[in-house]
């Protein structure tokens, strides 16, 4: 009899020595700060190609990274389960902004797009996530990264134009800073990749609304309509807002007068006209176009 309790007492105790040991194993390797490091599958690593934003963009920037995560602490960079399903925080080892910022220097630097920081010309980014979810599995764990970025370039002012989001999924082997940087590392490149098209496709949507009006003074630039071709007929202030509006969108000084000498007024310019178009700035050749318009009707 005592010698079966005492077996029974050796046996638990070695049952619980091996738990104990497994647990320790787990909790050895689950490690949950690690360093960020580009690590993309060459897939995802191939995607890029940045051709269009260089010509939009130049080849000489700034590029400046923005913090809109919102969080308390910058490093924590996502959670992690357990086999326990235990809940545990992730953070990085190096600053996540710094990082994220030379990855986008040197995405761009490889595309022929160089950095030069003296430069006024800032390539502006905001992070507004970024982090990886792992999830214990029966063997091994899954693997979600998360990245979204916003972006303005040169002569954007101060609004996001462009918006991206990155997103990659692995499954391996579980708390591994490795397969944890791999999923990051897919969905960063995917989210610039995606923050680049949104901001090709913004421009080119602004130069198809500008081509319309480009077209229209290029054509009414051709030549000085004759005096038997129809004008199209504007009050003075009419007049003077649409000159406005092409100077604002940058329209080189031969057109603009092309344009002005294709209309007519609906009555001269008065001495309050032209202190208007005096304090707006307009060229002087210009106001003399506008003042030699003929009348309409």
């Amino acid at each position: 009899m005592h010698k079966t309790v005492s077996h029974c007492i050796c046996a638990c105790l070695l049952v619980s020595i091996v738990l104990s040991g497994i647990m320790n194993a787990h909790a050895k390797g689950n490690v949950t700060t690690f360093e960020l490091q580009l690590t993309p599958t060459e897939d995802v690593a191939m995607i890029l190609n940045l051709d269009r934003a260089r010509e939009i963009i130049g080849e000489v920037v700034k590029f400046e990274l923005e913090d809109g995560r919102g969080i308390v602490n910058p490093q924590v960079i996502g959670t992690r389960t357990d086999d326990d399903d235990r809940l545990f925080e992730l953070t990085a080892k190096n600053q996540v902004i710094p990082y994220v910022r030379n990855v986008l220097a040197q995405v761009y630097r490889e595309q022929g797009i160089s950095e030069l920081p003296e430069t006024t010309r800032a390539l502006v980014f905001e992070l507004t996530m970024f982090k990886i979810v792992e999830t214990n599995q029966v063997m091994g764990a899954s693997y979600e990264g998360l990245v979204r970025l916003r972006a303005r370039g040169p002569g954007d002012g101060a609004t996001w134009i462009a918006e991206g989001s990155g997103r990659a999924n692995r499954y391996g082997k579980k708390f591994s800073s490795e397969n944890s940087n791999e999923v990051l590392s897919d969905a960063l490149i995917s989210a610039i990749d995606a923050v680049y098209r949104s901001y090709v496709e913004h421009h080119e949507k602004n130069v198809q609304e500008l081509a319309g009006p480009r077209a229209e003074v290029a054509a009414a630039g051709a030549a000085v309509p004759d005096e038997g071709t129809t004008r199209e007929t504007l009050p003075p202030e009419e007049l003077l807002d649409e000159v406005l509006l092409l100077v604002e969108k940058d329209f080189d000084h031969d057109l603009l007068l092309s344009f002005v000498r294709s209309k007519a007024l609906t009555r001269p310019l008065r001495a309050a006209d032209l202190l208007a178009w005096q304090e707006a700035g307009i060229a002087d050749d210009v106001v003399d176009a506008a003042i030699s318009l003929p009348m309409g009707e």
